[in-house]
């Protein structure tokens, strides 16, 4: 295999026994603690842990994590109605 791979024993089995860097692992925990409960939050809003913003974003896009969006405000009240309407009792001010 070392000749196929045009490779020396020795560097071989350097590469087959080293352990994961500490970037490595630290990356593995972090994507582990971002799992798919937390991609529903923006990058800018896990601060649960010592991480910066752009690696959050890093893991999530690796992940293919989308964060939910907030729906936008909509209007329920029906100013525009042939209802009669109370008198200013109170003298409040209104919205007009």
């Amino acid at each position: 295999m070392c000749r196929v791979s045009k490779v020396s024993r020795s560097s071989y089995y350097r590469w087959f026994s080293q352990r994961p860097s500490k970037r490595a692992v630290a990356h593995s925990l972090f994507t582990d603690l971002l799992d798919a409960s937390h991609a529903t939050y923006e990058s800018t809003c896990i601060t649960d842990y010592k991480i910066s913003r752009r690696r959050v974003v890093r893991i999530m896009n690796e992940n293919s994590w989308v964060s939910k969006y907030k729906k936008k405000f909509k209007i329920t009240t029906d100013s525009d109605h042939s209802y009669p309407v109370c008198r200013n009792l109170l003298d409040r001010w209104l919205y007009a």
